[in-house]
């Protein structure tokens, strides 16, 4: 493996506690999917086979809310110590996103200073909604002006809505909801102002950022009738936003968001393992391509360790 690899924001780690604490809570599913089998040593082969240096790991949804907030407490605590554990035994290889126990706002300021002061992590994971509370919501206020404080990276996944707008469709919940959760959370956190008072927060942005880049002018129009909106325009915001590539295996998202906010703002995400080795082989081998992207492996490795000078 290439000590030059890519490095990969979008990667799943699933303790086998953690499972068992979700199934039993009634959560078999994430997103509508299966919760796949998981293992360190079959992340580390994934790597190695599709060229990746190393994987900043993260807890899928539904995250470790599931209606006790002293428990979402603990579960939260436990999988970030777990993951400081791996970080620890597979050094260069591994990093992550500490997990929050939101909506509870004083647990997850706690939380936050054991996953930078004393995990030392490379950031926070954040879902679009909690229990259909989402981002922009006042009351998480004080979350985003602590991460603003501490300058900190914050890596945004989707999460389904409390209810299925359209049920009688019978389509998952990865398919559709996930990219339209993601530019609900966005939405609101440009309208409300969430991310103009907090220019310090680094925000990452799971699937080439949902539907947002598509309708980037109907989010402008919510903006500009919005009285008291943000005075920056939806597209500044936007500009200021890293996307990952997980799920866009094709292209066609990924090309829309380097013309809107350009290829510097593109980092390479995987989405394993809800998305197989096989694939993800196959998008690092459209990476590889200059053709692809306009830019090569170099161009997008360099724009992560940007955003995280340590991993250069």
């Amino acid at each position: 493996m290439s000590q030059a690899g890519h490095i990969d924001v979008h990667h799943h780690f699933i303790p086998d506690f953690y499972r068992d604490i979700a199934e039993r809570a009634g959560h078999v599913l994430s997103g509508g999917a299966p919760i796949p089998p998981w293992t360190p040593g079959e992340s580390l082969a994934m790597l190695d086979g599709a060229g990746i240096e190393r994987a900043l790991l993260s807890i899928a949804p539904p995250g470790v809310y599931f209606g006790d907030p002293v428990a979402a407490a603990e579960l939260a605590t436990r999988c970030n110590d777990h993951l400081a554990g791996l970080v620890k035994e597979h050094p260069g290889r591994f990093g992550g996103f500490g997990v929050l126990p939101l909506p509870d706002v004083d647990a997850a300021l706690a939380e936050i200073g054991r996953i930078f002061d004393v995990h030392r992590l490379d950031g926070v994971g954040l879902y679009t909604n909690v229990a259909g509370r989402y981002l922009g919501d006042p009351a998480f206020e004080p979350v985003f002006a602590e991460l603003n404080r501490r300058r900190a990276v914050a890596y945004l996944h989707p999460a389904e809505p409390p209810v299925d707008p359209a049920p009688g469709l019978g389509l998952p919940g990865w398919y559709g909801e996930f990219v339209f959760d993601t530019t609900r959370a966005l939405s609101q956190m440009i309208v409300q102002g969430t991310l103009g008072r907090h220019r310090d927060v680094s925000l990452i942005v799971a699937h080439a950022g949902g539907t947002a880049p598509a309708i980037v002018q109907r989010i402008e129009n919510v903006r500009r009738t919005t009285p008291g909106a943000a005075q920056e325009t939806s597209l500044d915001f936007l500009k200021r936003i890293y996307f990952d590539t997980a799920s866009c295996g094709a292209g066609h998202g990924l090309r829309l968001v380097r013309d809107l906010v350009g290829a510097e703002r593109i980092l390479v995400g995987s989405d394993y393992p809800f998305v197989p080795p096989h694939s993800v082989g196959a998008l690092t081998k459209n990476l590889a391509d200059p053709r692809f992207l306009g830019v090569g492996p170099a161009t997008l490795r360099e724009n992560t360790v940007r955003l995280f000078p340590h991993l250069g």
